[in-house]
């Protein structure tokens, strides 16, 4: 089985989560539970769909500060391999990311699956260090997935420096090629020409009548730059949104941790 089979499965989940009534975790296992794959394979299935859940909900905002959030979270691997583990069966008790820093008396009924009507303080306390051992696994995917696109970004970045020389050395001008960046992602423009603006000849104007096709290196290699950018910053504040959500639970343990 092949990256681009994983990446189609990844795919299918978060279209599945975004246009379904499941959480990431559960679209997962709905588009997977019919294949056979080892628990790596299934890892990788895990990465590409929140890889592209976070893609899918960052090009869906706009404006200088995008905030991406994924209801439910990220897909989990743990759980999606637990789940797969027991024939695709809901699990028994799942708690909603948004509601486990209330007081127990004040989870949702809705948000669990009960076997009797009656939960003891024990038994919320014990479902709620479940989900902060599902959040750090989280956690440990997206900072590995983080880690991946801030290396993939930085590469590009370095392709980019070097197509800028070629292209200075060419005769294209630094207000040319901006310009030509402009119309493919006028907000990366900007940040690529502060880095890279030393390397260009000009004053920063245009030759009048004459641009850069898009369809050339410096162009098509600062379209490759601009998504991978857009990768690492959405992987970035999913970061962020899961440390809040960790920290969170970790005060609500402590501050219903069991005296005898």
């Amino acid at each position: 089985m092949d990256a681009m089979t994983f990446e189609n499965l990844g795919k299918q989940a978060a279209r599945l989560a975004e246009t379904g009534d499941l959480s990431l975790t559960e679209a997962v296992v709905h588009t997977i539970g019919h294949v056979k794959l080892n628990s790596e394979q299934v890892r990788r299935v895990v990465e590409q769909a929140n890889v592209e859940a976070f893609n899918r909900k960052f090009a869906s905002t706009s404006g200088s500060m995008r905030a991406v959030h994924i209801d439910g979270g990220p897909a989990d691997p743990a759980a999606v391999l637990q789940a797969l583990n027991d024939g695709a069966r809901p699990r028994e008790v799942t708690i909603d990311v948004l509601e486990y820093s209330m007081p127990p008396e004040q989870f949702k009924t809705s948000s669990f699956s009960f076997v009797d009507s009656a939960r003891t303080a024990d038994g919320v306390r014990g479902d709620v260090h479940a989900l902060s051992d599902r959040l750090r696994a989280a956690h440990d995917e997206v900072t590995q997935n983080y880690e991946a696109a801030r290396g993939d970004m930085n590469e590009h970045l370095v392709s980019l420096s070097g197509e800028v020389k070629a292209a200075s050395l060419q005769g294209a001008t630094s207000g040319e090629i901006f310009s030509a960046w402009a119309k493919v992602d006028a907000e990366l423009a900007k940040l690529a020409f502060g880095k890279l603006s030393h390397l260009m000849h000009g004053d920063g104007t245009k030759v009048a009548g004459r641009e850069i096709s898009p369809r050339s290196s410096v162009v098509r290699t600062f379209a490759d730059f601009s998504k991978s950018a857009h990768s690492y910053e959405a992987h970035q504040r999913a970061l962020t949104e899961l440390e809040a959500e960790l920290h969170k639970v970790s005060n609500w343990i402590k501050a219903n941790r069991r005296t005898s």
